[in-house]
C-alpha cells in the first residue's frame, strides 16, 4: 500500500509542479508493473488468488509490452500515453494487492469488499487491455499507411 501511495504522490507532484522527465515517464510504469507482476506472482503462487488472474493481469502486461515493442521495430519511437482506463487499472490492482495482503495477514477486510475489487480488477484489466489494443492498433494502421 505504501509503494502504491508514494507512486500516487510522485505522479500527483510531477504533474503539479511540471516535473517530468524522459525517463522518469519510461521508469514509472515499468516500477509499477514490475511491483504488481511480483505481487500478482507471489498471491497465486500462495494460492492466495486464483492462477487464472495472474495470468489475466500479467497477460495484459505482456501484450502492451510486445505491441510497445514491436511498434518502435516497425514503425519507430512513439511517445507512450497512459489513458484514465489504464490509470484506474493500475489503481484497482493495487488497492486489490494491497487488501488482499491485509486481510492475509489480519483477517479484516470484508469479504464482499475483496469480492468487489476483484470484479472491478478484472472489469478493469480487460478494458484496458482492450483500449489499448484498439487504441495503438488503429494508430499502428494509419502510420503503416502512410510507410
Amino acid at each position: 500500500m505504501l509503494a502504491g501511495m508514494s507512486d500516487s504522490i510522485d505522479g500527483y507532484l510531477a504533474k503539479k509542479f511540471d516535473w517530468r522527465t524522459a525517463l522518469g515517464g519510461l521508469l514509472d510504469p515499468i516500477a509499477d508493473k514490475l511491483l504488481l507482476s511480483v505481487c500478482f506472482i507471489g498471491l497465486a503462487w500462495q494460492h492466495a488468488i486464483p492462477f487464472w488472474l495472474c495470468v489475466l493481469v500479467l497477460g495484459r502486461d505482456v501484450v502492451i509490452v510486445t505491441g510497445a515493442w514491436v511498434w518502435w521495430k516497425t514503425i519507430g519511437p512513439f511517445k507512450p500515453m497512459p489513458s484514465w482506463i489504464s490509470k484506474l487499472t493500475t489503481f484497482f490492482q493495487i488497492v486489490y494487492v494491497g487488501l488482499k495482503l491485509a486481510d492475509l495477514a489480519y483477517a479484516f477486510v470484508p469479504e464482499i469488499a475483496l469480492s468487489l475489487l476483484l470484479w472491478l480488477v478484472i472489469g478493469f484489466t480487460i478494458a484496458s487491455g482492450l483500449d489499448y489494443f484498439i487504441r495503438y492498433g488503429s494508430r499502428a494502421l494509419r502510420a503503416w499507411r502512410k510507410q
